[in-house]
């Protein structure tokens, strides 16, 4: 079950909020909203300036007692919207990753926002938050050999299938374990033997020598540059934000990205984003603690971790790192960090 903290309200508030202000603006209009919100309706209550439709998905597991579980989040999740007098709001029951690959809960119902479409149905939204407690992927030493992609690596690839046509943003935050083995560090190397950029050479060495309590700094570098190659091939072109690290619940290492994607109208092959692999691994990566935001990665060198922290970083500098005039504008980095 979801638990709220200061660190993720803090990412809520002064991170996703200022991003999401900007897009509305920029759009004219308020944001159609796809997410997991748990039962306290966090992300609808907090962003509510900025939201219209909003969807919500809640899994409801098979074993008994995760069942029942399940079934009482979506109870409260029915009484907050009641009480908290939230409009244009729905609930779908079913896993993301099954609402995303098959377009409907497992009550059959889809999205409010769908379209048939002859190519499959497509989704009409603004913002989609993959909010999970898990990691990325989890192999089991069966499916090593077994020809299948992982469930939540087809769900995020499919996501740009159904969103063809329109823009959208996506916030995805990801425990930093996961069973998917050294295939994020084969990828970091393979993508630099193909562009022979010797930052991806060293990155992906550097990657590679981590000890396990450094496994955020190779998610935070293979992550964004796997989903920016396949919105690429998708006709998406992609921009980054520098990715936000914090302690969740027991303690769990967590990860929250956030990513601008803008459709290429009448691209049918891959598309170059104007962000370049290089900015990405350049970007900056923050670090929440007791709700203040932290450099902990600096500007332009992604193979070095900041001891002490510069920060807590000033309000200045957080407008600074969230204002984006375009979604496809060249990205804004923190070069004098508070101390």
């Amino acid at each position: 079950m979801f638990v709220d903290s200061k660190n993720k309200r803090a990412i809520r508030e002064k991170w996703n909020l200022p991003l999401l202000t900007n897009v509305s603006a920029r759009l004219g209009r308020k944001l159609a909203y796809l997410g997991m919100p748990g039962a306290s309706l966090n992300d609808l209550i907090d962003w509510a300036s900025v939201l219209d439709v909003k969807t919500c998905v809640q899994i409801v597991r098979k074993p008994r007692l995760q069942r029942e579980e399940d079934l009482e989040i979506i109870s409260e999740m029915s009484h907050n919207v009641l009480v908290q007098d939230i409009r244009h709001a729905e609930i779908i029951r079913g896993s993301i990753e099954d609402v995303i690959l098959t377009g409907h809960g497992m009550d059959g119902v889809s999205p409010k926002l769908s379209v048939d479409d002859p190519s499959g149905l497509l989704f009409r939204y603004d913002i989609y938050n993959l909010d999970f407690l898990g990691g990325i992927a989890y192999r089991k030493p069966s499916q090593a050999n077994a020809g299948h992609k992982l469930l939540r690596i087809r769900a995020i690839e499919q996501l740009f299938a159904r969103q063809r046509g329109q823009n959208f943003n996506l916030f995805l935050t990801l425990n930093v374990r996961d069973t998917f083995g050294d295939e994020p560090v084969q990828f970091l190397r393979e993508t630099a033997q193909r562009s022979q950029n010797e930052l991806l050479k060293t990155v992906a060495s550097w990657g590679a020598n981590l000890s396990e309590g450094f496994k955020q700094h190779q998610l935070r570098l293979w992550l964004p540059l796997w989903i920016r190659e396949w919105a690429e091939m998708q006709n998406f072109q992609c921009k980054c934000l520098p990715p936000v690290a914090y302690t969740g619940h027991e303690n769990a290492k967590m990860i929250h990205f956030c990513f601008e994607f803008e459709f290429m109208v009448g691209r049918e092959l891959r598309v170059q984003s104007l962000q370049s692999a290089e900015d990405v691994l350049n970007l900056p990566m923050l670090v929440v603690e007791g709700g203040a935001f932290f450099s902990c990665v600096g500007v332009g060198d992604p193979c070095k971790i900041l001891n002490p922290r510069h920060g807590p970083l000033s309000p200045e500098q957080m407008t600074e790192l969230t204002s984006a005039q375009s979604p496809m504008s060249e990205p804004v980095l923190v070069t004098n960090p508070a101390s």
